[in-house]
Order: C-alpha cells, then structure tokens, then sequence
C-alpha cells in the first residue's frame, strides 16, 4: 500500500496535540493519543447514534467532550425513587464504568473536563437540595468547597476552577430561584447578581467571567429566553425558536447547540437549535426524542458533540454530534 508521502510528496505532522484553528485537508498525527487525525468538511450537521450507557440513567452530572465525556450520578431509570452514585466514561467508542460518587444525587450540575471535573448541588431525596461539591481527577473524587445554597436543577457552565451556577429550587424554601454563584477551584461566592426570571434545568455555555444561558424557567412555564453573562451582570439575549428544559446544551458562548428536551410533562422532543453569538437558527431533527430530566446530558462542542442519559428511553442511547463546517475525523485501518 502506498503512503501518504508517496501519494502527496510530503511528510504527516507528529504533534502533542490537534493543532487550532484546524484546517480543512490538514493530516496529522497525534503523539498524545497515538492517533492519525485528517479535517474534512461537513456541509450540514449530522447527528449519529452512538453505544448506549452501561448503566440507565437521567438528570446526570455531565462534562468533558465527544472523546472523552463523563456522566456521573443521576436518578436511576426506569424511575425508582433511588440515585445512582456512579461515574462513567466515554472515549469517542464506548463507555465504560470509573470509581463511585461519594454523594448519590440527582439533578445535580457537572463542568470540566475528564481530568479535572466538578459535580455539585443536586438533591440526595425528593425535594431535598445538598450543597456538596466534589472534584473529580479521573480517577477518583475529592471534597470541594460548600455551595452557598442547597439547591437543585440549578444551570451550571465552566472548568473546575472558574464555575457559575444559576438559579436551581430551592430547599427549604419551595420554587425556582434567580440566584448567582461562581467557584474558583476552591470555594464559592455568591454574587449579588440575578438572572432575569427565576429559572431551573436550562442549559449554559461559557465560565464564570463570561457565559451564555438559554432555556429552562418556572415551571409548569418553559421558557425560550436566553441571556448573556459578562462576569457582573446578565444581559438579554435572542429567543429561542423552540420552548425547551430538560434537554441536551453544549458548545461555546458564540456557537451553542440546544437539543431535545422538553415542553410538556412527558415524552421528548427531536429538535435542536443553534446558536451563532447572535441569533438561533433551526438545527438537524435528532434520530429519537431526549428527555434528560434535569440537569445535564451533554457535553463537548458545536462542532462535535455528545448527548447522552434519558428519563423515557432505557437503555440510555448515546448520540454524537458534528456540526457543519470543518470537522476533524481519526483515522483507521481497514
């Protein structure tokens, strides 16, 4: 068989890690992960299903990207009443189980990446919010800082050390909250800060200095409303073309994907959205409705993402995203 530098006259690139911006034709190869990578084009989105979950469940703990995404506890589907305190991980090909939560919960919020994780709030009963942060290394978990509040279904965007969280409902005092809080990788502040609306299991994109937030609100409503966070205050952004919470957000604060969800008390929708840094545009119709129930179910970029864990579906599908433009691919022996 020929080789690439018989066929194009010139040698592949041995990087450490995949080169940005990245362009389309490039091939290189991965010294990192020991992988030969290639960009292509896409000219529309796709979305394509992926293995499903070891382990059944919904309103996960989410973070990390397409390759390398983290679900973390969770309730236990079909429902039951109990929650789930393990930790799975995806590599791109399939999932497979990590060390236990020392907190079960559910509703619960997730950022990072694999390697430097954080799930938060939540609620550990029905009803009942917790205020626990725990970290995540990869490989196990370690105490953090206390929440401000003990809320759950709150939204929550940002690495380990620059996390914001808003809103959530409150415990011990019933409904969903306004509230703004940030975590530095070692404590939490709470900011005098208030979203618009009292808002719980939307979705956000972004850190602590600088977010978007989209979806969710004061249930039974559902909100379409989106808003931009500068690090001190909130500002409003476009509508959303479709009312939505429980559903699947990830991407960037100038290139975000909302996907699936809800807007009426059952079942889940197959529509997604994007988001340009200006305006929502109608996005690719998922392969089967998403009912994340709560909090989050996503993770990755615009440009290649994953949604996973759902209320109604058992087992939980796994689906990954590519959006349209430049997309980077691996390449494999066949």
């Amino acid at each position: 068989m020929a080789t690439y530098y018989e066929i194009n006259g010139q040698k592949v690139q041995n990087l450490a890690s995949d080169p940005s911006p990245v362009l389309e034709g490039q091939v290189w190869y991965n010294t990192t992960s020991n992988t030969a990578k290639v960009a292509g084009y896409n000219a529309a989105a796709s979305w394509a299903t992926a293995p499903v979950m070891n382990e059944s469940r919904a309103a996960t703990a989410s973070f990390g990207t397409q390759t390398s995404g983290v679900a973390a506890t969770g309730l236990i589907t079909p429902v039951t009443g109990s929650y789930r305190s393990t930790t799975e991980k995806y590599n791109g090909t399939s999932w497979t189980n990590s060390t236990t939560v020392p907190t079960p919960r559910a509703y619960s919020n997730g950022g990072g990446v694999e390697t430097a994780g954080i799930v938060y709030g939540g609620d550990s009963s029905p009803g009942a919010g917790i205020n626990i942060t725990e970290e995540y290394s990869g490989s196990a978990y370690t105490v953090g800082g206390t929440l401000p509040n003990s809320y759950y279904n709150a939204v929550g965007t940002g690495p380990l050390t620059a996390t914001l969280t808003v809103g959530g409902e409150g415990y011990p005092t019933a409904g969903p909250k306004r509230t703004t809080s940030t975590y530095d990788g070692t404590s939490w502040t709470a900011l005098p800060a208030t979203y618009p609306i009292a808002i719980q299991i939307g979705r956000g994109v972004g850190d602590s200095s600088s977010a978007f937030i989209f979806g969710g609100g004061p249930r039974p409503t559902v909100g379409q409303i989106s808003s931009t966070w500068d690090g001190s205050a909130f500002a409003g952004g476009p509508t959303m073309n479709v009312a939505r919470d429980n559903f699947s957000g990830f991407g960037a604060i100038t290139d975000a994907v909302a996907a699936g969800g809800s807007n009426n008390p059952s079942g889940g929708l197959t529509t997604s959205e994007t988001y340009n840094g200006t305006a929502w545009a109608t996005g690719t119709t998922m392969p089967v409705g998403r009912n994340c129930s709560g909090t989050g179910g996503g993770a990755g970029t615009a440009a290649a993402g994953l949604t996973f864990s759902d209320y109604y579906i058992v087992p939980a599908i796994t689906l990954e995203y590519t959006g349209a433009g430049v997309s980077v691919k691996t390449i494999t022996a066949s």
